[in-house]
């Protein structure tokens, strides 16, 4: 369970009278994928270091499964948007085992987490690849490794995928809502893309440092006042799942196969 009472937080580039989040109060329940939205500058990424520990907050409380201050950092891991900035040794198999001899595992535990991530992550053919060989896609799956090595609680992603290209997201996005679904991991995905929104459990939206919008995200997507007021381009697969909801139909927006078959057949009985 991760807590946030009453959070405020200025930012250390600007001036020092404004908060870039402000009276935040919070609660995600463990084994939830929050998809974390928003306009640039909109406090997302503040937000998402201040849940690692990276960052203090100016004012209130935050506490992950009970701990905090510096106990935040070993239930929580992170990964940003560029791998380059996380990788640390230029072979795969040292790069994940950097962050196990930090907390001072032994060899045989090392070898056999560094082992465990890379499969889980489907890259394990590259456990003595050099990391500049790699494509940014297996890249981002080395630093996932690594934080999978880890066996963090809580995984926070900071636009992640946005180097990606569409089927290196499509893979990644499965690790993801495995991790989040049967190893039931707490998910917090802060994107600036709406269609990743349809893998999340709840939305947050937050505008100019506060929440406008914390909830779920049946609920999220049928709301036509903030879809108005800030001028929200949902994905036509969003729209379309609307379309049919309205008239009785039930579609779950993340599940695209079962969709088209209830596409196909309403289709199909209007044929005929």
């Amino acid at each position: 369970m991760i807590k946030i009472n009453k959070v405020y937080c200025k930012s250390p580039s600007i001036s020092e009278n404004y908060d870039i989040l402000k009276n935040i109060d919070l609660e995600i329940e463990q084994g939830s994928f929050v998809s974390v939205i928003g306009r640039n500058g909109s406090g997302k990424t503040t937000l998402g270091r201040l849940i690692k520990g990276l960052i203090q907050p100016t004012s209130g409380e935050i506490s992950v499964n009970g701990e905090k201050g510096d106990g935040i950092d070993d239930n929580v891991g992170y990964i940003f948007t560029n791998p380059e900035n996380q990788i640390v040794h230029p072979v795969v198999e040292d790069d994940i085992a950097f962050g196990l001899e930090n907390i001072m595992f032994d060899e045989a535990m090392i070898a056999g987490n560094v082992e465990s991530a890379l499969t889980e992550v489907d890259m394990f053919d590259f456990l003595k690849a050099q990391i500049h060989w790699l494509s940014k896609g297996e890249q981002q799956k080395v630093v996932f490794a690594g934080i999978i090595a880890l066996d963090h609680d809580v995984i926070i992603f900071d636009e992640a995928t946005s180097m990606l290209d569409a089927k290196s997201k499509e893979e990644f996005m499965k690790i993801v809502m495995k991790l989040n679904k049967v190893d039931k991991r707490t998910i917090i995905f802060i994107t600036h893309d709406m269609r990743d929104a349809m893998y999340a459990d709840k939305v947050l939206l937050l505008d100019s440092g506060q929440i406008a919008y914390y909830g779920s995200k049946k609920e999220f997507f049928n709301n036509e006042e903030l879809k108005k007021e800030y001028n929200f381009d949902f994905p036509d697969i969003v729209n379309l799942v609307n379309f049919y909801n309205r008239r009785g139909y039930e579609m779950n927006y993340n599940n695209i196969p079962a969709i088209a078959g209830k596409l196909h057949k309403i289709i199909k009985d209007k044929l005929h």
